[in-house]
């Protein structure tokens, strides 16, 4: 009884989640996690030994992928951003800046603002939620690029 206590909260603290981000993201592996589940509950109607022993795997495993495919796109944030920031040097042409924001695939946001002085533009790439952001900003004045930047927006 105990032990079906312990598996239904840490169903809800972990399972949960998991299952919902893998229904967003990846979709084949809800079914399997959970079948998963369902045997770790107990319930009688899933009864191959196989699956049995293949859910504990699941259930362990699944928090460790979704790890790594969170690591795995904050890296890749942060790389094309920088990648993005190195294309450019001070005293650059901005005009091209301005091209290659606008030819910028895979971002989060693209966008430029003119303020005193100067104009801005900048790419934002976006890890794993929308407080994990990644951008490049570019400042000019008069098709010279004044300055390049990798943080926040």
């Amino acid at each position: 009884m105990i032990r079906k206590i312990l598996v239904v909260v840490g169903w809800l603290l972990v399972g949960v989640p998991t299952v919902s981000f893998c229904v967003v993201f990846f979709p084949p592996t809800a079914f399997p996690i959970f079948a998963a589940l369902l045997v770790a509950l107990g319930f009688k109607a899933i009864k191959p030994a196989a699956l049995k022993s293949a859910a504990k795997w699941i259930i362990l495993a699944t928090p460790v992928a979704m790890l790594g495919s969170c690591i795995l796109a904050e890296t890749s944030a942060e790389r094309k951003a920088k990648a993005f920031c190195s294309r450019f040097t001070i005293d650059g042409d901005f005009n091209q800046a301005v091209e290659a924001v606008n030819e910028a695939t895979g971002t989060y946001l693209k966008n430029s603002y003119e303020k005193p002085g100067g104009k801005t533009v900048y790419v934002v790439y976006m890890g794993i939620g929308p407080l994990s952001r990644h951008s490049c900003s570019i400042d000019g004045v008069e098709d010279k690029i004044i300055g390049v930047r990798y943080g926040p927006p």
